[in-house]
C-alpha cells in the first residue's frame, strides 16, 4: 500500500491486493482524511478509501502512528455478487522495510 499527502492534507491511496505470483493494483482512489481533534491544524492521521470492483466493494480505513512509521490498515469486504460468500473484516499493521 502506498499512501501519499496531497495538497490540504488529503491522501491518495493506492492498494494492493493478493494475486499469484504477484501482488495486484487496486488503483489509487481519494482517501478521506480525519483529525485527532476539531482544533488539529495538521493533516490527518486516519483516511478512509473506498473501493468497489464487480464482486465484492471494500472499505479500507487507516491510521499512521504519530512518527509516521507504522500504517495500521482495516478493511472490510461485502461480496455484491450474490455469490453467497460471507462478508469478512482483516486488520494489518504495515511497517517499511528496512
Amino acid at each position: 500500500m502506498v499512501v501519499s499527502a496531497g495538497p490540504g492534507g488529503a491522501r491518495k491511496v493506492h492498494a494492493y491486493g493478493y494475486c499469484a505470483p504477484v501482488p495486484c493494483s487496486w488503483g489509487t482512489v481519494a482517501g478521506t482524511t480525519f483529525t485527532a481533534n476539531l482544533r488539529s491544524l495538521t493533516a490527518g492521521t486516519a483516511f478512509l478509501a473506498p473501493y468497489k470492483f464487480s464482486s465484492s466493494k471494500r472499505l479500507l480505513y487507516g491510521t499512521i502512528n504519530t512518527a509516521g512509521t507504522k500504517l495500521t490498515v482495516q478493511t472490510w469486504t461485502e461480496f455484491i455478487d450474490h455469490s453467497g460468500r460471507s462478508n469478512y473484516a482483516t486488520k494489518e499493521t504495515l511497517v517499511p522495510l528496512r
